[in-house]
């Protein structure tokens, strides 16, 4: 959504991920709902915020930096793009995309619908 933020911010929660805290990195990168700006998603920024939850930094930075992140970061991105996720927010509910946001009985719909498709 934000180019190069976005991606680099993807990187750094796979690369937490990899260390078994993808939950704790995502939750504080996006504490209280805000957004952060191009500087408090640099590489360094990103960094900082896997020591201040007590990641082993020399595997996060060597993670983040890693062709195999790049590339599954691209790979995932592609195969959003594939179901028909392109814009944010998208659902992809039994392999149906629903792109936007959308009122409560839309995705009460597509669940039930997921559902019955995937009988019992």
């Amino acid at each position: 959504v934000y180019g190069e933020d976005s991606v680099r911010a993807a990187r750094a929660s796979l690369a937490a991920a990899m260390q078994g805290r993808h939950s704790d990195y995502q939750q504080a990168l996006f504490e209280d709902g805000e957004i952060r700006s191009t500087a408090q998603l640099d590489e360094q920024a990103l960094i900082d915020l896997a020591e201040e939850l007590g990641l082993d930094i020399g595997q996060f930075t060597e993670d983040l930096r890693s062709e195999e992140v790049a590339r599954t970061i691209a790979d995932h991105a592609a195969q959003g793009v594939e179901l028909g996720a392109v814009t944010t927010p998208s659902f992809v509910i039994g392999g149906a995309p629903s792109v936007g946001a959308q009122p409560t009985a839309h995705f009460v719909a597509q669940i039930d619908e997921a559902l019955e498709k995937a009988g019992p």
